[in-house]
């Protein structure tokens, strides 16, 4: 007997309906970040509450229609939350927005986890649809007082209350290309810093992208006793992204979903960037980080597919600094960017998608950056 929470891909009738069921999770998803958008604009909009509750609805109905029992276990207690709202037992508050999307997000990660066959336990759902059943029963103070327990919850602890954050030292790791010291190797950084400005110029998304990635990567893998030779760390953090500068304008310009195609073309770049740094002298650490920085630990990564051992250490610290970026800033195939919460909820729990050794020091540099 498979627990309410456990799910066996197995066991579907149709297999085809989990895809379906993604496929469908896009459109109400944005739907539901519209509506909540709407709400803290307005939170006294009863259209914007009910259009919430719809969506929430419909989830769990298609749910239970493609019997994904484990998600309409956890898509019921956040119905439930929300109907509190929509009787005004409890007010719309941005805590209790940033919740709503925290438990949307893990509800969208679970359908992904389990699409690839994958176990769900790590992603926290029962305990998280039990704290979901008790709040929605309590009133606005106490949902309040209880709130930042159940946002731990998602995180796994890597977001601790303030007073832990601020015990963090102070970092301060200094670049070498645009620094004043001299280092053998500063002309050929000068060179690929110039690069990915010239790349980040490719699209409105990107600015300061290269410094915002850089500043973290090097701090993180500073925290983590520099286990990857910083040189080589920053020439990856410069080129990694270089090779999408020779791709076709309709990747730049793509707004909504690649086609396969598309697809293709596109998860050719850490090749291109990787093929320009072998090509020089004294660059082939930063050249591994960069062709693999996109590999995943669960095998679903790509150019090659590689599997955790087979995926340099180097390269995962890349992959989780380059996700956080692309979920923390606007981009043109997404309605808005993350919070930083709901960001490093979902790094922490995507265990196949990052390797584990990075995720720690990782959280580290961020609780350092809240409390700043």
């Amino acid at each position: 007997m498979i627990g309410t929470f456990e799910f066996n891909k197995a066991s579907l009738r149709d297999p085809d309906s989990l895809t379906d069921y993604l496929e469908a999770f896009g459109d109400t998803h944005q739907q539901i970040e519209r509506a909540i958008n709407m709400l803290l604009r307005t939170p006294e909009d009863s259209a914007q509450v009910h259009a919430l509750f719809r969506s929430l609805h419909t989830l769990k109905s298609n749910a239970a229609m493609c019997q994904l029992d484990f998600m309409v276990s956890f898509l019921h207690p956040l119905e439930d939350l929300v109907g509190s709202v929509r009787v005004a037992h409890i007010g719309f508050t941005p805590q209790i927005a940033e919740l709503i999307l925290l438990c949307v997000d893990r509800a969208r990660l679970a359908v992904d986890v389990a699409e690839t066959g994958q176990p769900l336990t790590s992603l926290t759902l029962e305990p998280i649809a039990t704290a979901l059943r008790e709040i929605s029963k309590l009133d606005s103070a106490q949902v309040a007082a209880r709130l930042p327990g159940v946002v731990a919850l998602f995180s796994g602890g890597a977001l601790k209350p303030a007073g832990d954050m601020v015990s963090m030292p102070p970092l301060s790791v200094t670049p070498i290309a645009g620094g004043a010291a001299e280092h053998p190797q500063k002309a050929d950084l000068e060179l690929f810093k110039r690069l990915a400005l010239m790349t980040e110029r490719r699209s409105v998304y990107w600015e300061e992208r290269t410094n915002r990635i850089l500043a973290l990567a090097l701090e993180t893998n500073h925290v983590a006793g520099n286990r990857i030779d910083p040189v080589q760390l920053e020439a990856a953090v410069y080129t990694h992204d270089v090779g999408m500068a020779f791709l076709s304008e309709a990747i730049w310009s793509k707004t909504g979903k690649f086609t396969d195609l598309e697809l293709r073309e596109m998860r050719t770049h850490p090749v291109i960037g990787s093929e320009i740094l072998r090509r020089m002298q004294g660059w082939q650490p930063a050249a591994e980080m960069v062709l693999q920085h996109h590999e995943r630990p669960d095998g679903h990564g790509y150019p090659f597919a590689l599997k955790a051992g087979q995926i340099c250490a180097c390269a995962g610290l890349l992959a989780v600094i380059d996700a956080f970026e692309a979920m923390t800033h606007e981009r043109g195939d997404r309605y808005h960017k993350k919070s930083i919460v709901r960001t490093i909820s979902e790094i922490n729990a995507c265990e196949g998608q990052f390797g584990r050794e990075w995720i720690e020091p990782f959280n580290k540099v961020i609780r350092r950056m809240l409390a700043q």
